[in-house]
């Protein structure tokens, strides 16, 4: 069980599959990404949890992951930047 009581994380080789009954389940590999959700305080952050699986960009030079509260997304060139969605 995570820290927040809700939801649930296993490691594997590559990285995490976490879990929450909002959101499913969605794989996190290790990496920039997985990081930079760390730093933010991962589940537990503003982002929340995963929403999709790490996913390769339009024009494929890049990843993505999607979360509950915004979007973090790694370019070769650029490193991992997250994207924070604000509500009222």
């Amino acid at each position: 069980i995570n820290s927040d009581s809700r939801g649930l994380n296993r490691k594997y080789d590559n990285g995490f599959i976490y879990w929450s009954p909002e959101t499913g389940a969605h794989a996190i590999i290790d990496g920039p990404i997985f990081e930079e959700w760390k730093a933010l305080g991962s589940e537990d952050g503003d982002l929340g949890y995963p929403t999709t699986d790490l996913m390769l960009t339009s024009d494929g030079l890049g990843r993505f992951c999607s979360f509950q509260g915004g979007i973090i997304f790694w370019k070769k060139n650029l490193g991992a930047k997250s994207i924070t969605v604000l509500t009222s």
